[in-house]
């Protein structure tokens, strides 16, 4: 049933927007204290930080308001053109954006500083996305549903990966947590898991040793699962041993043929019917050529810095005033807090300005500094809560648009907080994540205020089937 316009507001759910408002207070609040000088700093003067926040908080409030005013099958209806016009956001950044610490992401506009159109191109992918799929009628179980879901996912992340930007193009890769609850294999994500906790062991261990403990894997699997006969015992130890040679590096021709030979033996084994075998034998070697593609990218790939933070990340160098600095001085701030803090505006590391970029990404230090243990408690349960309702408010929706649009938005916020938060505590590495709602950025703010609002404007309209 359609509501009037007139009664719209009756529907709107307080709770998101009550805990939106808490979070939007506390960033303010954080902002100004990280660039707090003393007696006499000023609150509002538009030259400041805390002054150009609050700006975009009144413009974040209007917005709010404005997209209140549209039917939530507006959304559904133009989600190809928000979509195309945040790809011509992307490109146009390209060619006329500013270089900033080394990506071109950014456009000024005037007064209010400048904008980055990566953080519109969140919402406009999650519009398409839930267009997309929930069009479809159906769980996402069809490869084609699948690849081109993925395609509209792939094409903002490779714009935005061209200026470079990575921390911002990974959080498209949230969006695939979307499509599981829409009926994706849910072995798919633990290949996922297994791939990165792989990825992880390549760059922190010795070749020998993940051989080692891959090799013991596919065996106990094959002897747990089938019998194990002394003709199979024979071809894995002969393809633990080719393993053993690629990873040790020897010439290119060993390894392709050390890799065909394992290839073959795969082949011969699956339509020989012994498929636990099969698939331990072809784990190993998908396994090893996945770690050797992983230390190729890694070596060849990613610049010398980028290198430098994920060791430091993994414990692999200690360098704690060169690349490692930022996450030295990060933790010190947080760990100094202790379980009460130090108290409003009284941070000494921040406000020796010992933690860089303080007001952006590194802004859970000033938290935690100020607030202690407790307040950034505080601070992470906002947060949860924030997602357990939009995840709860997804699911009252009667339309498939709605509630996958809805699991968007909790996958976008739920990155950005736990990557964000991870980096400032050492467990993930540097890329330049803000805080939602609480990092100093109006672009950042805007974005996410875009996409929580649509989300509740579609709730009001929780009756209908939007298409």
């Amino acid at each position: 049933m359609r509501r009037s316009s007139d009664n719209v507001f009756k529907y709107v759910d307080w709770w998101t927007i009550l805990l939106y408002g808490l979070l939007v207070a506390i960033g303010w609040m954080a902002i100004f204290t990280a660039n707090y000088d003393g007696p006499g700093t000023p609150v509002f003067d538009i030259a400041t930080a805390q002054g150009r926040q609050f700006a975009w908080i009144i413009v974040c409030i209007v917005i709010a308001f404005v997209i209140q005013l549209f039917e939530g099958k507006f959304y559904a209806t133009y989600a190809l053109i928000f979509y195309a016009l945040a790809l011509m956001g992307l490109i146009v950044v390209l060619i006329f954006g500013q270089v900033i610490s080394g990506s071109q992401s950014w456009i000024e506009v005037g007064g209010l500083g400048k904008i980055q159109p990566s953080e519109f191109a969140k919402f406009a992918t999650a519009l398409l996305l839930a267009k997309y799929l929930g069009d479809r009628g159906q769980r996402t179980t069809v490869l084609k549903d699948q690849v081109t879901a993925g395609l509209f996912i792939l094409l903002p992340a490779a714009l935005i990966l061209m200026q470079p930007d990575t921390g911002s193009a990974l959080v498209f890769t949230s969006l695939i947590l979307v499509m599981y609850r829409e009926g994706l294999s849910p072995s798919l994500l633990i290949l996922l898991i297994v791939m990165v906790i792989l990825a992880v062991a390549a760059l922190m261990y010795d070749p020998y040793e993940i051989v080692g403990i891959l090799s013991v894997i596919g065996l106990l699997y094959v002897i747990v699962t089938s019998s194990f006969d002394r003709y199979q015992m024979l071809f894995y130890a002969i393809g633990v041993l080719l393993a053993f040679m690629i990873l040790t590096q020897l010439q290119s021709i060993q390894i392709l043929i050390g890799f065909g030979i394992l290839f073959v033996i795969s082949i011969v084994a699956f339509f020989a019917q012994r498929k636990p075998f099969a698939l331990a034998f072809s784990g190993l070697f998908a396994s090893v050529l996945y770690s050797q593609t992983v230390q190729y990218a890694f070596t060849k790939l990613l610049k010398g810095y980028q290198q430098e933070r994920i060791l430091v990340m993994l414990g692999q160098i200690e360098d704690t005033r060169g690349i490692g600095y930022n996450l030295h001085q990060s933790l010190l701030a947080i760990g100094s807090g202790g379980t009460w803090g130090k108290g409003f505006l009284n941070g000494i590391i921040n406000k020796g300005n010992f933690v860089p970029e303080l007001s952006t990404d590194f802004i859970f230090c000033s938290i935690g500094e100020e607030f202690g243990f407790m307040g950034s408690v505080v601070l992470v349960s906002l947060f949860v809560a924030l997602l357990v309702r939009i995840v709860q408010v997804a699911e009252r929706q009667n339309s498939n648009f709605s509630r996958i649009y809805g699991y968007s938005v909790a996958s976008i916020l739920f990155f950005h907080f736990f990557i964000n938060l991870s980096m400032t505590i050492g467990l993930a590495p540097i890329i330049g994540i803000p805080l939602p709602f609480i990092s100093y950025g109006g672009s950042s703010l805007l974005g996410f205020t875009i996409l929580i609002f649509i989300f509740i404007r579609l709730d009001i309209d929780r009756e209908e089937v939007i298409k």
